[in-house]
Parts: structure tokens; C-alpha cells; sequence
């Protein structure tokens, strides 16, 4: 190999050299006429580093680089003194370039020293002329700088085809690839073409089986397919006893699985014959429906694949290759099998789930089945893996709380009832009515058009409910609860329509709501001359009207509850019959319970990831009842009372993004920014006060949410974040409002009773300690279910209360239908009242005043109890002592509920207590 064209400047003359090339086979000069060059000097150097040029010289006029004059077969460069003078001191590489349409091509390298005169060893001429010779075995030499070299003469060329070269394709020396793979054959190539024609012989570039590489498939113990078909059409080799396909339609189909060869039939449903007559059996007990031949397209029947993996294995993979939804034609047999789902994927068709089915995660079914008439019922439902779990991982488990005491009581409607009726609308003055004979289990009211309610009434308490049913007919329906105050009547016709009026005695006419609920107008099973009414007393001044079990309205009375019953408005011809009249003594409102949520509020109730919101809804969603059909959460980060009060005045109670729906229960978070911002308490109290009044004019019950305290912000390095105020003044916020909340009779949850931040906020290496802060103000996703959860046990109590039968210092009536006194008997300037405990003892206390008209003679009934308060008959009559003015005096309580007086004599006022077990 020659080495560089050397070159030796001084620092006190000009760059000049020659490089004159010539042939090597008779030493003519090489013509380089009409060809560019350039030249870049760079520093000599090793490395991977690029090293830059200190100067490029061009053929342009005074760059630097021509052909000498009168010799086109020599380069001439030059660098000017004042140009190299800049230049480091050392060795240099010349690297002269030939420009081939915008490319560079190294046409040869030079070695150029650059020194002060002393520096030189030895002295050569600036006018040394270098020869240059090529000879056809020469390499190249590449230097720091190299660029590739100057293009040679076109190569061979690869050429491409699906099927065999002929003779006309390409030239000698080209080569063809012949692609195979559409008909799942690997790729093949030929070559090189030589004279005219192609090898005869191609050999494999890609195989797309293992038979396609000679002597592999013997070297290997288990054979490899693509797909089933591959697979079938393969002849194997008698020694291999296993395959494995990737795939049963295509590679990657999730139908891959190991297959063993069988010397008898086979013993499961999933196998295949190859092509040289060997059967094979899948050889794996955890399988796919894939492998069964399914596809997950909701279109193609599963039927056959369930049935071929059902005898193979117990667990049976879903895969989710397609849309995910594997379609039945006819039920599958799931006896004792486990089926593993991939995410969202769904069953389709006529399914029914055999009790021994289990799932390893949740998986959706599109139920579809022949209904009547044959049309095609279509649901869905869900089928969860915690069903049929083991009894070391029970979750739910019951306490003495859980414990349903309920009782139902067959009511005989021949002679437990009370019929009595009333001019609809305006009359106060119920009278004894008399009815057709009916049954113990049913009342005919043959109507009439007298423009009366007729009803049969039963005595009731708090924690009754009754329940009937009214026979089909174009008549008017009612639901009577009498109380000490008036009526109040559920009416409804048998189209849907339905209203709550309220008779108050005394006022001329009776007041009227109007009351609707969900599915009316679709489903005929909620249409009222189809639904199953109920009552229930919640105590003994609330109530909610039930159709079929499900709450359609509430309302808290004015008056002690007295009785309660079913009838009909007489505006019409024909017979209303009530039916199968029963009463439920209970003390947990249970029964479906639509609850339609309105949120207000601040950062603390406010809707994100993993907020309280989610978690009331998780809590209450099916507790009891409880049927969540909307959260409309309105809560604002920032806000204070006032804010929250302008947009509930502004909004309404109607859901945000549905204005059909009414909210049924508000739940009011404040404080937190009232008390950032110092807003004065009294101003806070009025704004919260005049939300629940609010809520209260439109029946809307109240939980009132009590802030929890939080951190102020510290100077520690960790302590960035949100910024607090007025850490240590948020007590008389929370004081006063529980004192609202007991002011206004709403629920309230204190959060600080829950969520106390009572830890330092950051630790010695600043880390949060406290599980509840993320940033000194605001929650973590555990403190917002804990608070939640607190909420929702509040919204509990209000929305399905504990029924009871508790009643404490309720007055007696005086006036009006159930008036107790007799005989000309009043009372003195402190009315009688009674207690009624949780167990059904009734406690009164009274002071009585003969006066000068009243009958005081021995055995004489000055009192009677109303009906729904009359003793036990267990007990027998109850007797007891009471005083007068003189002395004692003896009281006999029949089991009628009168009380007689003996020993009065001719004092005028009579006290005593008085305490018996209801009736």
C-alpha cells in the first residue's frame, strides 16, 4: 500500500503544491479536464470524534485549487501565508475530494507538516512536484475525513416475484427472491442468472415450516405450526410425538396449544388428523374456546367450540381477539366448569347458569331467549366471581343489628276494619258507613254517586305498614291515614294519575300535590290500576306511600297518626274491591327507594377521582333499599355559604343534566371556606339556614355535612402545596353549625369526628404522615370514603329511617272525631299527653276537671284512648290510683280503652299516671 503524498510550510511562506497523476501502465498523464475538486485540510488526528476542516479549497477563481497551465493532469493548491499563519502548529491531512452530482468521493489523501523553520527536520521546495500512479490492485486510503469512494459500475440487481423467474427477467448476475408467503410458503431465491438463464435449484430464505429445512424436523422433539391448517396438511414424521400450533385460524389467534399423538381415538373434543393420517389431541388442561374453532365476533356461533373444550378441560379460557362477545345458539352445558374472561368480554344467546358455574373475573351476559309469542326477550346480567366463593373468604358478615324481626298480620277485612266515609274535599265529619259482605280477605265497596270517600280504616302506629291491592276498574283509589289534626288521602285513578290531599280540620277545603314516578307512562305494572299499594309509618307523624314496595312519596304530618286504611271515591257506578289486606309490624324501613342526591358544597365534596361522591353511592346503591338513580354533585372548590346559597337559589332542585328529575335529598358541605376567609359566623349560619329552609318548603329532607379541621402551611422544605388560613379559628364555625343543625331538625355528620387531622403533617425527612392530607386542606382518596361513609349512613337515616313505634310527650286529642273526653270532663290548663316507649308501653299523665256539668258517679267513663292506643287484651282491664282534692281516687282502663273513675265524690280535679302494653 503507498503511502500519503507528503508536504512540509514553514510559518514564513505561502502554501503551494502539485499533485500530477499519471497511469501506471505507460506514464501519460491522467486528464482531469472538466472535473470539480475540493480539498479539506483538517488536522490529523484518531478517534471516533469528528474533526472539522480548517480550511475547504474549491476550483472557483481564488479558491485555492486549479489544474496547472498547459498540464490538465496535475492539481495545484495554495494557501496563502496571512490564511495558514491562523493555523495550529503540527501535521495536517489534505483530503482532495472529487465532486460527482452534489456527492463527494475521496480521489486521494495528502500529508501536509505545518511548522516554524526550526521545527523542520528536513527542508523541501515549495515547488516539490509529487507524482502520483494508480494501479488497478491499489486500495484506497481513508483518513479522519473519509467519505465514500467514487462510484464503480452498476452491480448486480435483486429482483422480486410471487412465482418463478423466467428467462426474460433480469440480466446476468442479477438474483430473484420468490415471495411464497400468501399461500404460507416461505421465500425462496435465485440465482445468480448467468448466460441467459436461472440456476434450476433456488434455495430457502425464509422457511415457513420446520419440514421446509432439511434434517431440522428430525433434529426437533416437538414441530411448530402456524395454524390448524398447516397442521393438517403436514405429513410428521412417525418419530415426533408432539406439535404445537400458534394459532387455530391465523398465528397469535390466541387458539396456540401443544398436541400429542394419539395411537388410539381420542378422548376429548379438540384434535386433528394430519396429512399422513396420524391424529393428534390437545395435551393441556387450561384451554381456550379458540382452540375450539370459536371467534369471538358476535356473529359466529360458539356452540360447537364450547362443546369441543368442554370435554377437554374444567377451566376455559375467553380470549378477547375480536369484539369480545361470543355468541350461543342454544344453552351451554357449564356443569362444573370455571370460565376465565379477558376484560369486556360477553356472552350472547339463550344462557342459563348452572348453580356449579364459576368465573375468575366479572363477565357480562347479553341474554336472549324466546319469550311469548316468540319474540326474542333480550337482557343483560352480570356473572361475578365472589359468587360461589369459598367459605374462608365470606365478606359479609350479619350482627344482632342485621336480625329482621318483622311480623305480617293477615288483616280479616269482615271484622278488623272500621268502615267509615266522608264528603270528599270539604267535610271534617266521618260517620259510620255500611258496606257489602265481603270475605276475610277482600271488601267490595259497590260505588255509587253520593261524591263520599268510603274506607275501612285499622288502628296504627309508628312502625306499621299496610299493604292492598285494588281490583282492576275506572274508579278512584285512596290511601287514608286520620290523624289528630284531619285526613290525608294517596288518590289515584287507573291511568296513573295520582295527588295527596290533606283535609286540616276546620279549613273549608283541602289542599292538593300532585305525585308522579319513574316508568308510569312505559311499564303497566307501575300504572296505579295495576300497582300494589302501601303505607308505612315511619313513626307516628311520618309517612310514605308505597307502590309495588317501592317509596313514590313522603311526607312528615301535622297530627299524631291515628288510623289508617283503603277506599274509593263514590263518583261513579260498579264496585272497587281492596284485596288482600295485610299489615307488617317492623323497625327497618326497608323496600326500594329511588334516591335522587343534589350535592352542595366546597373542595371537600367537590366531584374528581376517587371522591366522597363515588363512595356514597358505593355505600348506599342496593343498602336497604336504596336505589341511587342520580348524584347531581354541585360542589365548587373555593366557594363559601354565600356562593352555594346564590346557585341553589338560582338552580333549583332539578338534576343538572336531567331537568326531569327532582332531587330527593340535599346534602349541604360547608364552612371550610367561610372560615379561610373569616365570613362571620352569623353570616354563614344565615346562608346555611336559609338552604335548608329552602330544601324544607319543597320536602326535600337535609344532611348537613360539618367540616373537618386542617393544617396550617409550614416553613419546612416539603412544605409546599396549597396555602391555609385561620387554622386555629375554625371551632366556632363547627359549633355553630351543629347548633343549626339541631336548630332546623336536619341530620348532621361531623367530619371531625372522623377525619380529625390530629398528626404533624410532615416528619423529619418531610414526608405527609397523615393518610387523610394530601396538602394540609384537602383529602386523600381513603379520607374521602371514610367521610363517605359517614354521610351515607347519615342519608340512610334519613331516607329509609328505623320505623318505631316511639312517641314521647304527645298530647291526646281534645277535639275534633277522636276527641277522648266524656262526660262532660276537660282539661285543666296542661293538656294530657303520652309517652310510648320502643317496646310498646304506653305511659299518660293527666289532669282532669270535673267542672260543675261533668257526671262523677262510681263506674262513670270519663276518658277514652283513641283507637290505635287501646290496652292489651293479655292484661286485662288495668286498674290504678289517682288523687283529688279530698284523697284517692280509684281508675279502672277497660279493654275497650275507657277509663272509669270510682271514689270521685265531690272533688273537681282528678291526676294520675297511667301505664299499659299496647294492644
Amino acid at each position: 500500500m503507498a503511502d500519503f503524498p507528503p508536504f512540509a510550510f514553514t510559518t514564513q511562506e505561502s502554501w503551494y503544491g502539485e499533485l500530477s497523476f499519471k497511469s501506471a501502465e505507460d506514464g501519460s498523464a491522467v486528464p482531469l479536464t472538466g472535473r470539480q475538486f475540493e480539498m479539506h485540510i483538517t488536522p490529523a488526528s484518531s478517534g471516533a470524534q469528528l474533526v472539522p476542516p480548517v480550511v475547504i479549497l474549491t476550483m472557483e477563481e481564488g479558491r485555492g485549487l486549479s489544474l496547472k497551465a498547459g498540464d490538465p493532469g496535475t492539481i495545484v493548491f495554495r494557501v496563502p501565508r496571512t490564511v495558514a499563519n491562523a493555523f495550529p502548529r503540527g501535521d495536517y491531512t489534505g483530503d482532495v475530494l472529487e465532486v460527482v452530482g452534489g456527492e463527494r468521493y475521496l480521489f486521494m489523501p495528502v500529508r501536509i507538516t505545518y511548522a516554524e523553520p526550526s521545527g523542520l527536520r528536513s527542508y523541501l521546495s515549495r515547488f516539490l512536484g509529487v507524482g502520483v500512479s494508480f494501479a488497478s490492485r491499489q486500495q484506497p486510503i481513508y483518513t479522519p475525513l473519509a467519505v465514500p469512494g467514487r462510484e464503480g459500475r452498476p452491480g448486480a440487481t435483486i429482483l422480486r416475484g410471487t412465482v418463478p423467474p423466467v428467462p426474460a427477467d433480469g440480466k446476468d448476475g442479477d438474483f430473484f427472491i420468490e415471495d411464497r408467503t400468501a399461500s404460507g410458503q416461505g421465500r425462496r431465491m435465485w440465482g445468480p442468472k448467468a448466460g441467459g438463464q436461472w440456476p434450476g435449484t433456488p434455495w430457502n430464505i425464509q422457511v415457513a415450516r420446520y419440514t421446509d429445512v432439511p434434517g431440522l424436523t428430525e433434529a426437533l422433539d416437538v414441530i411448530e405450526f402456524p395454524n390448524l391448517a398447516a397442521a393438517q396438511a403436514a405429513t410428521i414424521p412417525a418419530s415426533k410425538a408432539f406439535v404445537r400450533l400458534a394459532g387455530a385460524a391465523t398465528a397469535g389467534d390466541r387458539g396456540a396449544g401443544l398436541y400429542r399423538r394419539l395411537t388410539t381415538g381420542p378422548s376429548n373434543g379438540v384434535w386433528f388428523a394430519s396429512a399422513d393420517g396420524a391424529l393428534w389431541e390437545l395435551a393441556e388442561t387450561y384451554v381456550s374456546l379458540q382452540q375450539g374453532g370459536a371467534v369471538d365476533d358476535g356473529l359466529t356461533p360458539a356452540d360447537t367450540a364450547f362443546a369441543r373444550v368442554r370435554s377437554t378441560a374444567r377451566t376455559i379460557r375467553l380470549p378477547r381477539t375480536v369484539s369480545g362477545r361470543y355468541r350461543f345458539t342454544e344453552s351451554p352445558g357449564f356443569t362444573e366448569r370455571t370460565l376465565d374472561p379477558d376484560p369486556d368480554v360477553a356472552l350472547a344467546g339463550p344462557v342459563n347458569f348452572d348453580p356449579t358455574l364459576r368465573t375468575r373475573h366479572p363477565i357480562r351476559l347479553h341474554e336472549e331467549r324466546e319469550g311469548d309469542g316468540g319474540a326474542i326477550d333480550r337482557y343483560d346480567y352480570w356473572f361475578m366471581p365472589e359468587w360461589g366463593d369459598l367459605p374462608a373468604r365470606k365478606k359479609v358478615w350479619l350482627s344482632g343489628g342485621d336480625v329482621d324481626t318483622s311480623t305480617v298480620e293477615a288483616i280479616d277485612c269482615s271484622t278488623a276494619l272500621a268502615f267509615r266515609k266522608v264528603f270528599a274535599n270539604t267535610s271534617d265529619d266521618w260517620i259510620a258507613d255500611t258496606v257489602t259482605a265481603g270475605a276475610a280477605d277482600y271488601v267490595p265497596f259497590g260505588l255509587t254517586t253520593d261524591g263520599n270517600w268510603h274506607a275501612g280504616f285499622l288502628p296504627v302506629r309508628g312502625g306499621d305498614e299496610l299493604f292492598a291491592t285494588f281490583d282492576p276498574g275506572q274508579y278512584v283509589r285512596g290511601v287514608f291515614v286520620r290523624t289528630t289534626n284531619g285526613y290525608h288521602v294517596f288518590k289515584a285513578g287507573d291511568t296513573g294519575l295520582a295527588a295527596f290531599s290533606t283535609k286540616i280540620i276546620g279549613q273549608p277545603q283541602e289542599t292538593i300535590e300532585n305525585v308522579g314516578w319513574f316508568d308510569v307512562d312505559i311499564n303497566p305494572a307501575w300504572q296505579t290500576n295495576f300497582a300494589e299499594y302501601g303505607l308505612r309509618l315511619v313513626d307516628s307523624r311520618r309517612i310514605d306511600i308505597l307502590l309495588n314496595g317501592t317509596e313514590v312519596f313522603r311526607r312528615r304530618l301535622t297530627g299524631e297518626v291515628i288510623e289508617a286504611g283503603f277506599g274509593a271515591l263514590f263518583d261513579r257506578s260498579g264496585v272497587a274491591t281492596v284485596r288482600s289486606l295485610s299489615r307488617v309490624r317492623t323497625r327497618q324501613a326497608v323496600g326500594v327507594r329511588p334516591l335522587n342526591l343534589l350535592i352542595v358544597g366546597d373542595s371537600r365534596l367537590a366531584h374528581l377521582h376517587g371522591s366522597a361522591d363515588f363512595w356514597i353511592k358505593d355505600a348506599l346503591d342496593g343498602s336497604l333499599g336504596i336505589l341511587v338513580q342520580s348524584i347531581d354533585n354541585r360542589a365548587v372548590p373555593g366557594e363559601t355559604s354565600g356562593e352555594q346559597l346564590a346557585r341553589l337559589q338560582a338552580q333549583g332542585f332539578q338534576n343538572s343534566n336531567n331537568p326531569n328529575i327532582t332531587a330527593n335529598c340535599l346534602v349541604i358541605g360547608v364552612g371550610t371556606n367561610d372560615g379561610q376567609t373569616l365570613t362571620p359566623v352569623s353570616t354563614m349560619v344565615a346562608n346555611v339556614r336559609a338552604k335548608i329552609t329552602l330544601a324544607k318548603n319543597n320536602f326535600i329532607p337535609v344532611v348537613l355535612v360539618g367540616f373537618d379541621l386542617w393544617y396550617a402551611k409550614g416553613t419546612g422544605p416539603a412544605e409546599t402545596g396549597v396555602t391555609t388560613y385561620a387554622s386555629n379559628l375554625s371551632a366556632p364555625y363547627r359549633s355553630a353549625l351543629r347548633r343549626l343543625a339541631g336548630e332546623t331538625g336536619v341530620r348532621y355528620v361531623d367530619l371531625s369526628k372522623h377525619n380529625a387531622m390530629y398528626r404533624s403533617l410532615v416528619n423529619a425527612d418531610d414526608r405527609i404522615t397523615d393518610p387523610r392530607a394530601r396538602d394540609r386542606l384537602h383529602h386523600t382518596a381513603y379520607a374521602y370514603r371514610v367521610n363517605a361513609v359517614a354521610i351515607a349512613q347519615a342519608i340512610t337515616a334519613e331516607v329509609a329511617p328505623r320505623m318505631t313505634q316511639k312517641v314521647n310527650d304527645a298530647p291526646f286529642p281534645l277535639v275534633g272525631p277522636f276527641n277522648c273526653l266524656r262526660n262532660g270532663w276537660t282539661a285543666t290548663t296542661a293538656p294530657p299527653t303520652y309517652s310510648i316507649s320502643e317496646d310498646g308501653f304506653l305511659t299518660a299523665r293527666m289532669t282532669l276537671d270535673a267542672g260543675s256539668g261533668a257526671v262523677k258517679a262510681n263506674g262513670t267513663a270519663i276518658f277514652q284512648v283513641p283507637p290505635n292506643l287501646l290496652p292489651s287484651a293479655a292484661g286485662g282491664a288495668v286498674r290504678l290510683t289517682g288523687w283529688n282534692e279530698n284523697g284517692f281516687v280509684r281508675l279502672v282502663l277497660d279493654g275497650s280503652g275507657r277509663l272509669l273513675v270510682f271514689d270521685m265524690g265531690g272533688s273537681s280535679l282528678l291526676a294520675f299516671t297511667l301505664t299499659y302494653r299496647l294492644h
